[in-house]
């Protein structure tokens, strides 16, 4: 079994009940995590490549108990991945607009989900079980895109999974959604603040003569189910406000 991994500057090495990073061009330039912190948020290897990050992952899934994980959504996460099946499947690929009008494509592929198109949103890659579990990282998903994409990630497990599909990421229906606008930090210069509305929400503030901003899009489920990596920039009250509402336009 495969426990060291090289990519670009970085190696990634599986020893014992830890997974250390080493990456000679950071500082620092070694880091150690326990296999329960790397299952949990693998984001925090910095693994760019996406089929060595399917092989890390896939690989923590195996050594990992599920009496170890930090989580209960780990537990099911290690169910994923041993149903996920390794064989060819048909590829899925969905379009449609972001926030702004600009085209957005979708494309699932045998291990990991591509997002590209948008000016306003990186392109990102991202594996099949953080797709089925948190949602794509992506705003403004139509609600039978969201359906889609979580029945074509379902349907790479192995008949008779200890999952079903309604384990997956909540559908929200944004037409369902209920506006808010919040604001905090608020000095005479500007404010930070948050809008939900149109399925589109934004966190960021706005400061100083020139009015500088700072705005950022989080994807809907993401933000329900507080993904691993994604941090909302507002007080507690108000994030728990926005689940609140993004909850309440769940639909089945």
């Amino acid at each position: 079994m495969q426990t060291t991994w090289a990519t670009g500057s970085i190696t990634i090495r599986i020893h014992g009940n830890e997974v250390v990073v080493e990456q000679p061009r950071a500082s620092p330039d070694r880091k150690r995590f326990l296999l329960s912190e790397a299952f949990h948020a693998p984001h925090r290897l910095s693994i760019g490549d996406v089929q060595v990050r399917a092989e890390v992952v896939s690989c923590l899934a195996r050594h990992l108990k599920p009496d170890a994980c930090q989580t209960d959504l780990d537990r099911l996460r290690l169910t994923f991945w041993a149903d996920l099946q390794r064989v060819s499947m048909p590829p899925l690929r969905l379009g449609f607009s972001d926030a702004q009008g600009e085209p957005v494509t979708v494309q699932l592929s045998e291990d990991h989900l591509r997002i590209s198109g948008s000016r306003h949103e990186r392109d990102s890659c991202a594996l099949l079980d953080d797709v089925f579990f948190y949602g794509p990282k992506v705003s403004c998903i139509p609600l039978e895109s969201q359906r889609a994409l979580r029945a074509a990630v379902y349907a790479r497990l192995k008949p008779g999974s200890g999952l079903t599909e309604a384990d997956g990421f909540e559908l929200i229906d944004s037409e369902q959604l209920e506006a808010g606008d919040w604001s905090w930090s608020k000095r005479a210069d500007g404010e930070s603040s948050a809008v939900l509305e149109n399925g589109l929400l934004m966190v960021g503030y706005s400061y100083g003569r020139n009015h500088e901003q700072g705005y950022g899009c989080y994807p809907l489920a993401r933000t329900l189910r507080q993904a691993p990596g994604l941090y909302l920039s507002c007080p507690p009250t108000v994030a728990e406000a926005i689940r609140s509402r993004l909850a309440a336009a769940v639909v089945t």
